[in-house]
């Protein structure tokens, strides 16, 4: 959360264009990532997304020359099936779902 903090003072802003399920009781697509959004909406989030929870969209950076508008776009689920090996060695199938949203630029 610290490292969050220290990117907004310096002028970073970035919206959810993703997020699993796992962890998002609701779409959060479109939301702007803040500590009240994630207090909020993601309690046992990593607030960076480091395991894979959520991916951004920055649209404000200091070294950007004006930040970039945007607005919501359609969302949608996507399902991704996989396999794992378990503990007993044995192959073990798995499946992860995942919110989607456009950011589509102004």
């Amino acid at each position: 959360a610290q490292l969050l903090a220290q990117g907004w003072q310096a002028g970073f802003r970035a919206a959810i264009c993703s997020a699993g399920q796992e962890w998002f009781a609701q779409d959060p697509a479109g939301a702007v990532l803040s500590a009240h959004f994630l207090a909020t909406h993601a309690p046992t989030a990593d607030p960076c997304g480091e395991n894979g929870e959520f991916h951004t969209f920055v649209f404000a950076a200091p070294y950007f020359k004006q930040p970039i508008a945007w607005h919501k776009g359609p969302s949608h689920v996507e399902t991704y099936k996989y396999t794992i090996t378990n503990a007993q060695g044995q192959p073990e199938a798995q499946q992860k779902h995942f919110w989607f949203t456009e950011m589509t630029p102004d």
